[in-house]
């Protein structure tokens, strides 16, 4: 397959700017990895801000290969943007007729397929295949505040947004079935605790999804995945997938062997990113080592001794930390806080209230506040670790007067 640092391609790339429309349309209409490359290249030239790593070109083949393609892929790796590109290249070529974006929630299914709309609407892309696609309000710019779930093109190709539970049998459409699923974000942290709950998302995923495809040698799959825990969707379908002769599985770290596998990422980066995050999140994100789940954490909720039956004014004492986490991000890592109760009876210490969830650190502060402002009139002192974002000290002593900082 040609490079974009390929001679060769470069002077394709010459030699489509100097054709006609109707040409340079024919041209795109030959299936091969090489033609969608350029069609790439030729029409979202803002995509390539830098050169693509070997297994770019890998998973362009596999997409245009006969079978189904899992990715398994480390953040910012561009699966995402080379999908949708590969999507709308179907798309424009009448390769495809029904397209079905599925995530686990509405809301990352409708920002692909809205990203989708966006590149119908490139006026280098309209300039050769006309308008493929008509907002019946606003315009392209409009995009940005709203959003696009379910739409035709002008080349009568469908193009909708779906939800893990959505039914798709006959929920999209009457007549037509789905040629061209792609599943990406199907798991989140609260899907993945349950083995029962990761049990039910499989099932239905390869029972009543899958089995919504039309049944037609051109249906195609593609899996995007992002890595969580040991246990989960992932690890079983990649199991059952890989080595079969309809399924191409890869799974790609940013780092292998200390060796970087993206020239786009520098040392430098990859010192900022881990300033960033918990080294389990960077484990998960960028190298695809899964984390135990919680049900496999060595103390487990059921270990922790909890005082649920009291009258307020039994207490002597309360204690409250919080274990923040030092980023923005709702998904770096898990943020506790908790209530304790020093019983000066038996020199023990209990749980009156207990929070573990994973938060952004403004919910985190709020949640404190709210925790704190329960039992009030009895918390002797509230800590909170040096970690702390800075925002989420300052809403605290916004908000409490009764603050140590360990």
């Amino acid at each position: 397959m040609l490079h974009l640092e390929d001679k060769t391609f470069k002077e394709a790339i010459k030699q489509l700017e100097e054709m006609n429309w109707t040409t340079r349309v024919e041209f795109f209409k030959q299936w091969w990895p090489d033609r969608f490359l350029m069609f790439w290249f030729f029409y979202y030239r803002e995509d390539f801000i830098t050169t693509l790593a070997h297994f770019h070109y890998q998973w362009i083949e596999a997409l245009f290969d006969d079978k189904n393609v899992m990715i398994e892929w480390f953040r910012w790796s561009i699966k995402t943007t080379l999908v949708i590109a590969a999507t709308t290249y179907k798309i424009a070529n009448n390769f495809t007729q029904f397209v079905v974006w599925q995530s686990y929630e509405d809301t990352a299914s409708t920002a692909n397929t809205t990203n989708i709309a966006r590149n119908l609407l490139s006026l280098r892309l309209s300039a050769d295949y006309w308008k493929l696609f008509k907002l019946t309000w606003g315009n392209k710019e409009d995009l940005e505040k709203k959003s696009v779930s379910n739409f035709d093109t002008t080349n009568w190709v469908k193009v909708r947004a779906a939800s893990l539970w959505q039914k798709l049998r006959g929920a999209l459409n009457k007549t037509d079935r789905p040629d061209l699923l792609i599943v990406d974000d199907i798991d989140v942290s609260d899907s993945v605790r349950n083995p029962d709950v990761i049990e039910k998302n499989y099932q239905k995923i390869t029972w009543e999804t899958f089995g919504a495809m039309t049944k037609t040698w051109e249906a195609r799959i593609y899996f995007l995945w992002n890595t969580i825990n040991q246990d989960w969707i992932v690890p079983r379908f990649r199991k059952e997938k890989k080595g079969t002769k309809n399924w191409e599985v890869f799974h790609q770290p940013l780092i292998i062997e200390n060796e970087i596998q993206w020239d786009f990422f520098k040392e430098s980066t990859l010192e900022k990113i881990k300033e960033d995050e918990w080294p389990v999140s960077f484990n998960q994100n960028y190298l695809l080592i899964p984390v135990d789940s919680y049900s496999e954490w060595f103390i487990k909720r059921e270990h922790l001794r909890y005082y649920t039956h009291y009258n307020i004014d039994d207490f002597d004492n309360l204690y409250m930390h919080a274990d923040t986490t030092h980023t923005w991000k709702a998904t770096s890592d898990y943020f506790c806080s908790m209530v304790l109760w020093e019983n000066k009876r038996d020199n023990n210490y209990y749980i009156i209230d207990f929070i573990l969830e994973k938060m952004n650190v403004e919910t985190q502060a709020k949640a404190v506040i709210n925790q704190y402002m329960k039992f009030h009139n009895r918390v002797k002192k509230l800590t909170y670790d040096e970690k702390a974002n800075q925002w989420f000290g300052f809403w605290i002593k916004k908000n409490i007067r009764l603050v140590y900082r360990l």
